[in-house]
């Protein structure tokens, strides 16, 4: 099956498993992609990248660029080995401007551990397991390897030593869940991937659809119902939740994606419109203000990956944020509308009792101004 779209881009369970300095030269190495179900519920075969690696290694100009969460350039990957374990990829960081210093800064304190691959599918299959809808992978273009600080590997994480990063493998009843993986984190309430493919800016953002959707897709069995959530990827669609209730639909605000033919993507206008939440706009957020800091952090990587600029960095509301807030405002006409005729529905009878006294007080004042008249010869 051939398959033709935009460019997806997603974290799978991809983790450096090296850093190395060799005079100037920062060099992170590690597995960019493993044959596993991963949070997308995508499987990558090793194969699907033989033919991109070959390619690059014919003419090494063409090896993909190594980027900083999908978007800036921050140095070049120069080796790519396909086994079937997957695709180990070696990467050399840049020196000498904001990003790449960052870069390398974020790596050494451990806020950027993992990679994350960005490609387009050429070739895929569809199977049913457990329930739910699995694509595998058998073909696709490399276009480049990000480092990234949301992971989505179930087998590995960083441990940081004075020797460098290494990987801490955990097996058998220590098996590395979603759950503790997300434990692993400092931010705790701050969540949200920055990783999911984007639709389009013009797509309405409707709150109430599309968090049934949601639900359903990070539940097991796909139901939607609380005892069948995986909490941990329920988080990943929102950009803040409360770890005390952590475990109740009612902890999780800031929702930004939908599920869109099976496929999880960012909404843009769902994004404009928590950005503009963050300005103080629709009563602002009622979140500690250290979380907003954090959640602006989160929204700023899709605001570049638009190429805009937050509005904080501005003075003037983009169109597209306009737009987000004219939708809030709809849905919440809406809203209202149907608690308006749910509750005229409810009192349907004490209200038309109402009606027909206050009909019938009139109808008696009206005859008591005529006996008056009548009395006074009128």
């Amino acid at each position: 099956m051939q398959v033709k779209g935009l460019i997806k881009a997603y974290g799978f369970d991809d983790f450096v498993v090296k850093k190395t300095v060799v005079g100037k030269d920062f060099i992170v190495e590690g597995w960019a992609s493993k044959p596993i179900l991963d949070r997308v519920d995508d499987i990558v075969l090793p194969e699907a990248f033989k033919k991109s690696v070959d390619k690059f290694k014919q003419n090494p100009a063409l090896f993909p660029s190594l980027r900083l969460q999908h978007e800036h350039p921050v140095g070049r990957v120069f080796d790519l080995q396909v086994s079937k374990d997957g695709l180990y990829a070696k990467a050399k960081i840049a020196s000498g401007y904001d990003e790449a210093d960052k870069a390398r800064i974020m790596v050494e304190q451990k806020v950027l551990r993992f990679f994350s691959i960005g490609f387009v599918p050429k070739e895929v299959e569809y199977r049913q397991e457990d329930g739910k809808t699995i694509r595998v992978i058998k073909d696709l273009d490399l276009l480049e390897i990000s480092l990234t600080d949301v992971p989505a590997c179930q087998e590995a994480i960083f441990e940081y030593t004075e020797k460098g990063l290494s990987v801490k493998v955990l097996k058998g009843d220590e098996e590395m869940t979603e759950e503790k993986l997300v434990d692993s984190y400092d931010e705790k309430k701050v969540s949200g991937r920055t990783d999911f493919p984007l639709a389009d800016r013009s797509r309405r953002w409707s709150k109430r659809e599309a968090v049934p959707r949601l639900r359903k897709w990070a539940s097991k069995d796909g139901s939607g119902k609380a005892d069948q959530m995986i909490w941990s990827k329920y988080q990943q669609v929102h950009f803040w939740y409360d770890e005390n209730r952590a475990d109740e639909f009612t902890a999780y605000k800031l929702p930004f994606c939908d599920v869109i033919d099976g496929q999880v993507y960012a909404i843009p206008r769902a994004i404009f419109a928590v950005a503009v939440v963050l300005q103080g706009g629709r009563g602002g957020l009622n979140v500690p203000e250290a979380d907003k800091e954090k959640i602006k952090k989160k929204v700023a990587v899709y605001y570049h990956r638009m190429g805009e600029e937050p509005p904080w960095n501005r003075k003037y509301l983009l169109p597209d944020e306009v737009f987000a807030v004219l939708d809030m405002l709809e849905e919440e006409k809406e809203i209202f509308v149907e608690e308006i005729k749910a509750y005229i529905d409810d009192r349907a009878d004490e209200i038309k009792s109402d009606i027909f006294a206050e009909l019938e007080l009139k109808n008696i004042l009206s005859d008591l101004e005529d006996l008056k008249k009548l009395v006074r010869g009128e």
